[in-house]
Parts: structure tokens; C-alpha cells; sequence
């Protein structure tokens, strides 16, 4: 039997191999990334760089430093949450940063843990504020989901029995896994990314490729924040409304979608464990039987042949005694 020190060693080896391999993954994806946006990113600056140049040599009465403190005071307006990036200061409708709407979706993104950032507290009491209702809300929330895909497991079986059906062809029961797991994923897609997607794009003019992307960053939690719908100003307050709370539908339904797919599929791959482990104890029981039986059948059989000895010795000894003439 394995010693526990031993486990806690193993425990700690696979550990530390996790952790080097996430290491070696992060800095993987930096370069990645770094090489992919690096050459965007100093293109942007040097357009913007420009275009400052230019306003600078038409608007000679404007100098540098009062152009820098006009930029310091915009980025101190956007990081107190005086307006939105996107938004028309000039206009009063536009000013109103924490509107009804606005705010519920804030807390959706705030208990799903998306949190695209483009809305968020500046005040102290409200961030303090909002870690307590996120330490409440997030489980909260979490529950909600594994209730959801506790609850319509019945939905989920039929679906994954026809989807077993479609795959009764692969007979390698590994490979027929990864099938499963590739059919899974594509109706998963096309149900919560694809046609969602494209309700997106209709209705922020987006192209497909970024609703396609706000819809993934949104249901892995990820929520970057570079694209959030309805915020438009065009919108009328109750267009608003109904906008955001069908966003915030549509990330609840999506996220409880992904449950119910993940707790199915995950059932009912410990439901073969659970076969297996019970065919594998049957079969060890059947050997320990028999290991068990089988010193008794051979003592039986010992026995026995002892038995036969005996009595063919002593019908020997009686045929001597009876014919004396052999002895000798």
C-alpha cells in the first residue's frame, strides 16, 4: 500500500508540473498576442500622434501643453465615469452614465462574473459595496446554474441519446467520446454563439466575426469589455430597456445552457466510470473466489489421492497375505 508521504509527494510533483505548464502556456500566449497586436497598437499611436500634429499646425492659437491638459481632463472625466467613451457630451441624454437599464445589466455582469468594465463604481462606498454583492451574488448565481442543469437533465438525456445514436458506428469507445464531444460543441455553438450572433450583428451593425466574438467572450465569463451592445444613443429609454434585458436574459439562458451540456455530458461519463469500476470489482471478486477455493480443492484433492493410496495399498498387503507363496 502506498505510504501517505509518498501521495503528498505525487500530489505536490503534479502540482508543480500544472503550475510549470500554465507558466510556460501564459508566456506562450504573451508572445502570441504581443507579436499579433504590438505592430496595431504603435500604428494607432502614430496616427493619433499625427492627428495631433495637424490640429496643432491649423489651430496655431491652441498651444501643446493646453492641448495636453484639455486630454488630461478628458481622461480624468472618462475614470471618474462622467461620460462613456462613445457617448456625445453635448448631449444630456448621453451624460446619464448609471440609467436604470444600464445599471441592471451592470449587476448581471457583476454576479456572472463577466464584467465587461465599461460600466463600474467610482465611488468608494460603492465599490465596497459591490465586493458584498458579488461575494453574494456569484455563488448565488452559480447555484442558480447547477439547479438549472440538475433540472433539465431530462431534456438533456434525449438529445445525448440521439447523439449516441448518430455515433453508434465509431466503435472505439475512446474515439466515439471525441465524437461525441465534437457534436456536442457544434450544437452548443450554433445554439448560444451562431444564431445569437446574428441577432447581434443585425441590430449593433456589427460583422458577423464581432458578434460572433462578443458572444464567446460573454458566455466564457471573459468579458473584455470591447464590445457591449446597447449603447447606442439612438435608442429610446424603452428600446434601452427591453435591449438590456434581453442581453441579461440571453447571458443567464446561455450560461444555463452550457450547465445543463457540461453536468449531462459529465453524468454521463461517470456513468461508464461507475460500469466500469463495478464490472472490474466483479471480475476481481470472481478471482478472489476462486484464489479462496481453490486451497480448499486442492486439499480436497490431496485427500482424496491420499485416500486412493491407502486403499491400494492395502488391498496389496491383503493380496500377499492371501497368497504367501509371492512373499519372499
Amino acid at each position: 500500500m502506498t505510504s501517505e508521504p509518498h501521495q503528498a509527494m505525487k500530489l505536490w510533483q503534479k502540482s508543480l508540473v500544472l503550475m510549470l505548464a500554465l507558466f510556460i502556456y501564459l508566456l506562450l500566449g504573451a508572445v502570441v498576442f504581443r507579436f499579433l497586436e504590438l505592430g496595431a497598437n504603435e500604428e494607432a499611436q502614430l496616427v493619433f500622434l499625427g492627428e495631433v500634429e495637424d490640429f496643432l499646425e491649423n489651430h496655431t492659437c491652441v498651444s501643446a501643453d493646453d492641448l495636453r491638459e484639455l486630454f488630461q481632463a478628458v481622461e480624468t472625466a472618462l475614470l471618474s465615469g462622467a461620460f462613456k467613451l462613445d457617448s456625445d457630451p453635448t448631449n444630456d441624454r448621453d451624460l446619464v452614465v448609471w440609467d436604470m437599464p444600464g445599471a441592471v445589466f451592470f449587476t448581471t455582469t457583476v454576479v456572472t462574473t463577466i464584467g465587461y468594465g465599461n460600466l463600474a463604481p467610482k465611488t468608494s462606498i460603492g465599490r465596497v459595496v459591490c465586493m458584498f454583492y458579488a461575494l453574494v451574488g456569484i455563488p448565488l448565481t452559480y447555484w442558480l446554474l447547477s439547479a438549472v442543469g440538475d433540472t433539465f437533465q431530462g431534456c438533456w438525456r434525449p438529445c445525448h441519446g440521439l447523439i449516441r445514436r448518430c455515433t453508434k458506428h465509431v466503435k472505439a469507445g475512446n474515439a466515439r467520446t471525441v465524437v461525441e464531444v465534437v457534436i456536442i460543441c457544434i450544437c452548443l455553438y450554433v445554439l448560444i454563439v451562431a444564431l445569437p450572433g446574428i441577432a447581434f450583428a443585425y441590430l449593433e451593425h456589427w460583422n458577423f466575426f464581432q458578434s460572433h466574438y462578443f458572444c464567446f467572450i460573454s458566455l466564457s465569463t471573459i468579458g473584455f469589455g470591447d464590445f457591449v451592445p446597447a449603447e447606442n444613443p439612438a435608442l429610446t429609454p424603452l428600446s434601452r430597456w427591453v435591449y438590456k434585458l434581453g442581453t441579461s436574459a440571453y447571458l443567464i439562458i446561455g450560461l444555463s445552457i452550457l450547465s445543463v451540456a457540461i453536468k449531462g455530458f459529465m453524468a454521463s461519463q461517470q456513468t461508464k466510470i461507475n460500469k466500469w469500476k463495478a464490472k472490474t470489482a466483479a471480475k476481481r471478486l470472481v478471482q478472489l473466489h476462486q484464489q479462496q477455493h481453490q486451497p480448499h480443492q486442492q486439499q480436497e484433492e490431496h485427500q482424496l489421492a491420499t485416500e486412493h493410496a491407502q486403499e491400494c495399498n492395502g488391498k496389496h498387503a491383503t493380496i500377499k497375505l492371501n497368497n504367501p507363496c509371492t512373499s519372499g
